[in-house]
């Protein structure tokens, strides 16, 4: 179920007229969370896709790591038996920033009288609709006190490659960046003072050393203020892309075709959905409940729609291997495990070991990756500032040989 915000207007108990932007699925669950605060609806319309994200952009959010730390003390904790109250309050002294505020609402929420999952729900930027849909299946069946490690097990591995994956992808540019700066700052510093030297040698400057007279010029005549430009134009656009919907698919798409990260990328989108669904599976959800929740998790635009696409199927009455297989973006790994575990009653349990199996798998990959790109990392930066250095000293050497 998509979360929106929505602009609405009411009444409250002493018949004062409110107003606010609160997210909501739709306008029934905003009606009833208003009434339970104390206020009539009189009237409620969607937020257009713009000022949606321009409100999400100016409001803090709770990184993923934070949830998945505080999911693990709350699982601790209800697992010795600890009253929810009480370990909501426990697991919420070491959060931090606007997460210690959400848990603090929860908590009071929970104390009077409502469920763990009703009082998530009203939270939707910090627990998305799969967790809320997790917690409820295991208040309802009595066993949250199982299925929250379960949880906190899932979302810590996803975090760790999450992180790892991160980290794979900014260490080139980082290194990439250092070597921007180090030439700019030749160009723009260090190469007009030679520059100078060099006219009063009279000699003609090797073809190298002339390219980068040129550079230089070009950088001190303005150029640097248009590359300041396309750098930020680059930015803003990249961050627009990660935001508004309609642009996320063509980026999602262009990733998933990225030489080297796009399989990368593609095997954690398996390893998250056999994960997610074996876990849902666990809980006792329906298999189209699962579906539903799971495809607004999957945070890729192509997957979404695939587990769209597989729930549409099911209903169409084919099964689940033969509905995954339709997609084309899950391997033959995937679909055959989740025959075997169809035939043999066994689908969270095969599901489980695909999603291990993957995650090593990438982590491994990772790691490897890792210790081939440092070298090559290392190799280009020194060409690029060994051949600047080489290009200023170049005249140098040329005017020492002839004297």
């Amino acid at each position: 179920m998509t979360v929106k915000a929505w602009r609405w207007q009411g009444t409250d108990a002493d018949g004062r007229h409110r107003r606010g932007v609160t997210p909501s699925p739709d306008c029934r669950s905003l009606r009833l969370h208003l009434r339970r605060r104390g206020i009539a609806l009189e009237n409620a319309s969607p937020l257009p896709e713009w000022a949606e994200w321009l409100l999400r952009s100016r409001t803090p959010g709770v990184k993923s790591g934070q949830l998945a730390g505080f999911l693990r003390r709350l699982s601790v904790l209800v697992a010795s038996g600890i009253p929810m109250v009480q370990a909501l309050e426990m697991s919420g002294r070491e959060m931090r920033g606007s997460l210690l505020t959400v848990i603090g609402t929860v908590r009071d929420d929970v104390a009077t009288g409502r469920s763990l999952a009703e009082a998530m729900t009203d939270h939707p930027g910090v627990f998305d609709t799969l967790l809320c849909s997790l917690i409820r299946a295991g208040e309802q069946a009595s066993a949250l006190d199982r299925l929250l490690p379960r949880i906190a097990d899932h979302r810590e591995r996803g975090e760790r490659v999450r992180q790892k994956l991160r980290r794979a992808m900014m260490h080139p540019l980082l290194v990439l960046g250092i070597a921007a700066t180090v030439a700019l700052m030749l160009l723009g510093f260090v190469m007009p003072r030679f520059e100078s030297m060099f006219r009063d040698f009279g000699a003609e400057l090797p073809a190298l050393t002339q390219m980068l007279i040129r550079a230089s010029d070009w950088l001190r005549g303005g150029g640097w203020l248009l590359a300041a430009i396309l750098g930020a134009g680059m930015a803003t656009a990249s961050t627009v892309a990660m935001r508004l919907p309609r642009l996320r698919r063509t980026r999602d798409q262009i990733i998933l075709r990225l030489p080297v990260a796009g399989p990368l990328i593609r095997r954690v989108m398996e390893a998250r959905f056999a994960g997610l669904l074996a876990l849902m599976n666990e809980a006792g959800m329906p298999l189209a409940d699962a579906l539903a929740s799971l495809a607004d998790s999957m945070g890729n635009r192509i997957y979404e729609q695939a587990v769209v696409d597989i729930a549409v199927s099911l209903d169409d009455g084919r099964n689940l291997e033969a509905s995954i297989a339709g997609t084309g973006q899950f391997s033959e790994t995937l679909t055959q495990m989740v025959a075997v575990g169809e035939e043999t009653g066994q689908l969270a349990a095969m599901l489980n070991r695909v999603a291990t199996l993957t995650e090593e798998s990438v982590n491994r990959d990772l790691d490897g990756l890792s210790a081939l790109v440092e070298p090559v990392l290392m190799t280009l930066l020194g060409l690029i500032i060994g051949g600047l250095v080489l290009a200023i000293y170049l005249p140098v050497f040329q005017l020492g040989a002839a004297i």
